[in-house]
């Protein structure tokens, strides 16, 4: 069975009543979510935090779920409220900026690092939080995480021909952030094997 269909089994024998099946269905969960948090900070407590504060949310929000969406865009729809509510409160005083539009080097800037044993995949995340917030989201859900497209467009709240075309136009801006922040020749080569990878999934599935 796909990791698709044992959330979807899982998440309706919670429904049904079974504890148990909730407590797997948030275990199976909780790594990628936490993945999600800790590409934005780097502070431990915070991503932590966060990721409770999503499952909590989902455990409240669990029996308005609808089938017309997956487990996966639902739990990263909450994910993604809860960090644009976090950078909201810290962002009291800007109340005319939208959030999901500002980078996250400039929502989170504090120094900010990352464990990934590839060089590439490293500067790649920096690279991501120089981009719009959304976007950094976009690259990661449907390459990182590989969602659909639909799926990605159900977390932005946008049409999915929206999200199609900025998946279409993201790769030039990363490529051009990749040229400036490779730290050599070597890894800026490795690196753009990487986007070109990426590329032919967006040929493939776009």
């Amino acid at each position: 069975m796909s990791s698709t269909g044992e959330d979807a089994l899982l998440l309706e024998q919670w429904r049904a009543g079974d504890p148990k099946a909730g407590e797997a269905l948030i275990e199976r969960n909780f790594p990628r979510v936490k993945r999600f948090f800790r590409r934005k900070t780097s502070n431990r407590d915070v991503v932590q935090e966060l990721s409770q504060r999503t499952f909590i949310r989902c455990m409240d929000k669990i029996d308005a779920f609808e089938h017309r969406s997956s487990f996966s865009s639902f739990l990263y729809g909450i994910a993604r409220n809860i960090l644009l509510e976090h950078y909201r409160e810290q962002r009291k005083a800007d109340r005319g900026v939208s959030v999901e539009e500002v980078p996250a080097v400039d929502l989170e800037p504090s120094p900010f690092s990352i464990v990934e044993r590839r060089s590439e995949r490293k500067l790649i995340i920096h690279v991501l939080r120089r981009l719009p917030l959304d976007t950094q989201i976009l690259i990661e859900l449907y390459f990182f995480e590989n969602l659909p497209g639909r799926q990605v467009s159900e977390v932005l709240e946008l049409p999915e021909g929206t999200v199609r075309g900025r998946i279409r136009s993201c790769r030039g801006q990363v490529e051009k952030l990749v040229r400036q922040l490779a730290e050599s020749p070597e890894q800026l080569e490795s690196t753009m094997m990487t986007l070109e990878t990426w590329a032919r999934k967006v040929r493939e599935k776009v």
